[in-house]
């Protein structure tokens, strides 16, 4: 698509708006796909059951991934 002059726009204005443009449209072309992935994941768990954040939270604290302020984290193995 040409970006079409407007009053008062030098053909180099011109230019810039149009690689802008393009620029753009580019970056908005390219999430597409991620986009469409991000809509498939969404209709595949559809069905999986809800968790609230706090039961989440607890799980990850349960597998120690996350511990509680002022806690130390639990040692998962002992050194060799």
């Amino acid at each position: 698509m040409k970006y079409r002059e407007s009053k008062g726009d030098t053909r180099q204005e011109a230019l810039k708006k149009t690689r802008e443009y393009r620029m753009v449209n580019n970056a908005v072309k390219a999430t597409r796909p991620e986009d469409a992935e991000d809509l498939a994941a969404f209709s595949r768990r559809k069905s999986e059951k809800s968790l609230s954040f706090d039961t989440f939270v607890r799980g990850l604290k349960l597998r120690a991934r996350i511990w509680a302020l002022g806690s130390k984290p639990r040692k998962l193995w002992k050194p060799s």
